[in-house]
């Protein structure tokens, strides 16, 4: 293990990878046998138990240690060919972790459009329930008139049970509109 200010340089092996909620963290174990955990935003493209060079970030804080992810390259057994293909392989790494926030901004574009969606869609139901109010209690106001149009000696023993059975539905709907009324659903409740 190198060190350089805060930076250190370990020769290792992922061996554990687990997300988190900022991102992943990764167990790494030096040849020494020695174990560090870092934390990444982005999965990195490592193969498990494969020797890599790992150049991380060292914050201390609270008797810990965070090491935090700058880059890794495949550690090769012959340094020329290691010198030789580290720039390609860097090169590859970048365009890789670009093309991966493109996709996740893509997917976060995606999820937002979703999110707008079921917020109208939200919307239209609400509107439709308060509509639904509306009408049946147009719908029972109108029996009402009907009901109380006709002489009271004609009405019929039904006429008047209907008659209180419709009155307590437009009570019921009168109750319903101000609960709707509060969470921000328009209605209009007839009456006779």
């Amino acid at each position: 293990m190198e060190k350089e200010q805060n930076i250190i340089r370990v020769q290792g092996k992922i061996i554990k990878v687990e997300s988190s909620k900022k991102g992943y963290g990764y167990t790494l174990k030096d040849l020494a046998g020695k174990q560090s955990y870092f934390y990444n935003n982005w999965k990195l493209n490592i193969f498990l138990r494969q020797d890599y060079i790992f150049y991380l970030n060292i914050k201390p804080g609270q008797n810990k240690y965070y090491y935090l992810y700058q880059s890794h390259k495949l550690v090769s057994p012959i340094k020329l060919a290691e010198a030789k293909t580290e720039p390609t392989e860097l090169h590859l790494h970048k365009k890789q972790e670009v093309q991966e926030q493109k996709h996740e901004a893509n997917q976060v574009r995606q999820l937002e459009a979703r999110v707008k969606q079921l917020e109208l869609e939200k919307q239209q139901l609400k509107n439709l329930l308060g509509n639904n109010v509306s009408y049946l209690s147009f719908v029972i106001n109108q029996q009402v008139k009907i009901i109380k149009a006709k002489p009271t000696n004609k009405l019929t023993q039904w006429d008047q049970e209907h008659l209180k059975s419709c009155e307590a539905l437009l009570s019921q709907f009168h109750h319903q509109a101000q609960e709707l009324k509060v969470q921000g659903i328009a209605t209009h409740i007839f009456n006779n």
